[in-house]
């Protein structure tokens, strides 16, 4: 499995920052429930963020197809 890029990094962290920031002023409650579900939230959307950030993945045989190479 790669390792993330510093962009998916940045916008995965920032997408979390800032949708449990909105969450948090939007939802009035402060029960254990509703701080687990702005978490859990947060946290999905971010990494929804990174993965849409995330490099197009080139395969060895997909490179060769497009420079016309063939072994």
């Amino acid at each position: 499995m790669p390792h993330p890029t510093p962009a998916q990094l940045v916008s995965g962290s920032a997408t979390v920052v800032g949708s449990a920031l909105v969450l948090l002023l939007v939802v009035p409650s402060g029960s254990a429930a509703a701080l687990t579900l702005v978490a859990a939230l947060s946290l999905a959307l971010g990494t929804l963020a990174a993965l849409a950030t995330a490099p197009e993945r080139r395969t060895a045989r997909a490179a060769r197809a497009r420079t016309g190479v063939r072994v």
